[in-house]
């Protein structure tokens, strides 16, 4: 049997603001990696979808740690504000563009986190 390990909690983390750096938000719909950058629809974390225009295209924050939503809606931290976060350690959907990072990284500066990389 291979195991895969999956990052660490927070590993995406160059420098936040201790607590204040992070809420707790409800997960729906799949699995979450650390790391990973959500939208948010009725008040719900989300997979980021670039092609959708219900909210989840738009990214609100990053995954801290990882979390299974896929049978039940379940809550986890996050990371929204005052946080520079690395690129190359946060978690995109598949085949994003140039345009939809530029997205991502516009989104998340509205609240202080600031992509590096």
């Amino acid at each position: 049997m291979i195991k895969t390990q999956i990052p660490n909690a927070g590993h995406y983390i160059k420098s936040e603001t201790g607590s204040i750096s992070r809420d707790k938000i409800e997960f729906t719909g799949g699995e979450f990696m650390p790391g990973e950058v959500y939208g948010v629809v009725s008040g719900q974390a989300v997979k980021l979808d670039f092609a959708a225009s219900d909210g989840s295209e738009l990214a609100k924050g990053v995954c801290y740690a990882y979390v299974d939503a896929s049978e039940a809606d379940k809550e986890q931290v996050v990371t929204t504000r005052l946080t520079e976060v690395n690129l190359n350690a946060l978690t995109l959907p598949d085949g994003y563009t140039a345009p939809n990072l530029a997205s991502v990284k516009a989104e998340l500066a509205k609240n202080f986190v600031i992509v590096r990389g």
